[in-house]
């Protein structure tokens, strides 16, 4: 059975700027002082101080939010990882789709 809902993680670079995005629901930020991501880029080691964000969304709108995050994101691969929601507050639930420009379904 697919879900409804997914919770999407990704990190950025610098800080959050709280705007508008009708393709969530609502968006967390991990502080106070971010997260340290360590990976391996173009043959060498890299660190990179950044913000997780953790968005929950509808499933039918996570490819619209990839190409939103990708879009203003400075990085050349960035991080976009959607997780299904397999239950919760049905009330949470339901404001997250009220939310989100498509609504509820």
């Amino acid at each position: 059975m697919q879900s409804d809902h997914v919770s999407v993680t990704y990190q950025q670079p610098g800080p959050f700027t709280p705007q508008r995005i009708p393709i969530r629901g609502c968006t967390n930020l991990v502080l106070p002082t971010g997260v340290t991501s360590v990976y391996w880029w173009e043959g060498k080691v890299e660190e990179s101080l950044e913000q997780l964000l953790i968005i929950k969304t509808q499933t039918s709108l996570v490819g619209k939010l990839t190409k939103h995050v990708q879009a203003k994101h400075p990085y050349d691969e960035c991080e976009v990882i959607s997780t299904p929601v397999n239950g919760g507050s049905a009330s949470y639930l339901s404001w997250v789709c009220q939310s989100t420009q498509e609504g509820c379904n």
